[in-house]
């Protein structure tokens, strides 16, 4: 298959997460002191679960994921 024809999987794969941090931060920000969540994507949301169990210390963003997730939050704390 030519290479025109084909699309990058990094690129499909930061479309969903853009897509997915769109439509999930609103939700989060809404219901962040009860429990009952509506999930979109569940891949988004253990991403940024991931994050924000690690450590305190996070180096500079090197993968298209690291940027989207340090987007997510700065739109989450209304960041602009």
């Amino acid at each position: 298959m030519p290479a025109h024809m084909s699309i990058n999987l990094q690129t499909l794969e930061s479309i969903h997460y853009i897509t997915s941090m769109l439509i999930e931060i609103p939700m989060l920000s809404e219901n962040q002191h009860t429990m009952s969540r509506h999930v979109v994507s569940r891949q988004y949301r253990k991403l940024i679960e991931m994050y924000d169990n690690r450590q305190a210390f996070v180096l500079a963003a090197e993968q298209s994921k690291d940027h989207i997730v340090f987007a997510a939050r700065a739109l989450n704390k209304s960041d602009w």
